[in-house]
C-alpha cells in the first residue's frame, strides 16, 4: 500500500492544471508581444545634408509612426544661430508640449550660407514615436 505524502483537493488540482496549461500556451504573455520595438534616433530620423549654389539643404527621412517637432529644430549654436524657414507642419496635440506643429514622413529645409562651412553646421532636432516614446534633443554636426 502506498501512502500519499501530499493530499491536494480535487478542485485545487484542477485549478492548478488549468493555470499551468495557460502559462504553457503562447497567449499567456501577450503583453510582451505588444511592446513596440522603437528605432534608434538616427534610424527614426535620417538626416542628410547637401550644398549647392550658396544653399545648404537639410533633409530628414522620417520613419513611419515617428514625427519631428517644428519648434525643436535649430541650426547653428547659441552664439551664432542660423535663421531657417520651414513649411508649415501638421498640427498635433502633444501630451508634453500641447498644440504643436510636427512633420511626418520627410522634411526639407534650405538655408542660405554666407560663410565657408569648414567646421560643419550644427543641427539640433527632437522627435517622438506615435507609440509613446520621445527622444531627447539630438545635436549633430553635418558637413554638406
Amino acid at each position: 500500500m502506498t501512502k500519499s505524502i501530499l493530499k491536494i483537493p480535487l478542485k485545487v488540482s484542477v485549478l492548478l492544471m488549468l493555470l499551468l496549461s495557460q502559462l504553457a500556451s503562447a497567449d499567456a504573455i501577450p503583453e510582451f508581444q505588444k511592446v513596440p520595438a522603437f528605432l534608434p534616433v538616427d534610424e527614426a530620423f535620417r538626416l542628410t545634408a547637401s550644398s549647392d549654389d550658396g544653399l545648404v539643404k537639410l533633409y530628414w527621412q522620417i520613419s513611419p509612426g515617428y514625427y519631428l517637432y517644428r519648434h525643436k529644430i535649430r541650426v547653428g549654436d547659441d552664439k551664432d544661430p542660423v535663421e531657417i524657414v520651414m513649411l508649415p507642419g501638421m498640427t498635433k496635440t502633444d501630451e508634453y508640449f500641447g498644440e504643436v506643429e510636427v512633420y511626418y514622413e520627410q522634411l526639407e529645409v534650405e538655408i542660405p550660407v554666407f560663410t565657408e562651412l569648414n567646421k560643419g553646421l550644427l543641427v539640433e532636432f527632437q522627435g517622438c514615436a506615435d507609440a509613446g516614446i520621445c527622444y531627447p534633443p539630438r545635436k549633430v554636426t553635418v558637413y554638406p
